[in-house]
């Protein structure tokens, strides 16, 4: 008589029941598991679009006939005079865009005239305003409270009558930036901002990775390889904002734009390209 298959049937009982388990498990964990930032699986645009592209001649050309002016505005704030000095370079017609330069402690709104990027900006035809802030240079003011630094920003951009600005916010001027942009909601981050490029910005830390995923502002992450200290912490919470890019500045140290200046405007010149075509589309 032929000899038939042996089963061991609580082997067989055991193995089947090992596998409905895992069958279950894995069922439950993909329609249960919360999804990745969409930043992080790379599933969909940033605003960059294009290729970096070099500086046009013609740009450069109207670069070198930009008149810098030498402003002075004072306002009350909180029952305190703030005379507030400021440099602006303006298009010959109506700006597209409005961009606001911030500076960090030991610098102020007279680098951004050194390095021409304020001649870059007006050139290109928008606005450009590079602000003293408070305590700090040619301003005449005390010192803010942290806690009342996006209000104190707020009450600049309005006092100048910036139109929702691209805010440009190195090292220390993060205090003023990163709470105005991300306000008690940082949904509506876009309502406040047209665009933000933090360059190893301080109070990163201040928010976490789900405030972030939810600001979708175009952000252009500037950093300085060589900082190891604010440029990597920076840069590993911004890094969460979805509609952003990274750009790290080789040999860079913390103020990365003053050592690298002609990539630094080629790299403004091209984010502002971005968010120009971007509202023209609208």
């Amino acid at each position: 008589m032929a000899m038939g298959i042996q089963w061991n049937k609580p082997l067989v009982l055991g193995t089947s029941l090992v596998g409905l388990l895992f069958f279950t498990y894995v069922s439950y964990s993909l329609l249960t598991r919360r999804s990745e930032p969409t930043h992080q699986l790379k599933m969909f645009k940033t605003w960059k679009r294009r290729e970096t592209r070099s500086l046009p001649e013609d740009i450069e050309a109207k670069s070198e006939k930009v008149d810098v002016k030498v402003k002075e505005r004072t306002f009350t704030y909180q029952s305190q005079e703030v005379k507030l000095h400021y440099l602006e370079a303006s298009p010959a017609s109506e700006p597209k865009l409005h961009i606001l330069l911030l500076h960090g402690a030991a610098f102020s709104s007279k680098n951004w005239e050194e390095i021409k990027t304020l001649h870059l900006i007006a050139a290109m035809g928008h606005l450009a305003i590079a602000i003293d802030l408070p305590g700090a240079s040619k301003s005449k003011t005390k010192g803010i409270k942290i806690s009342d630094r996006a209000d104190f920003l707020d009450t600049v951009i309005k006092q100048l009558d910036i139109k929702k600005p691209i805010i440009v916010s190195p090292s220390m001027s993060g205090g003023y930036s990163l709470p105005f942009i991300m306000g008690s909601n940082s949904e509506t981050c876009t309502d406040r901002a047209l665009g933000f490029i933090p360059v190893a910005p301080v109070g990163t830390d201040n928010y976490k990775p789900v405030q972030y995923n939810r600001c979708q502002l175009p952000t252009m992450i500037v950093y300085g390889d060589q900082d190891s200290g604010l440029g990597l912490t920076s840069l590993g919470n911004l890094r969460n904002l979805p509609n952003s890019e990274i750009f790290p500045i080789k040999g860079g140290s913390h103020p990365c734009y003053l050592d690298e200046p002609e990539y630094w405007n080629k790299l403004v010149y091209n984010f502002l390209l971005e968010i120009e075509s971007d509202q023209n589309s609208k």
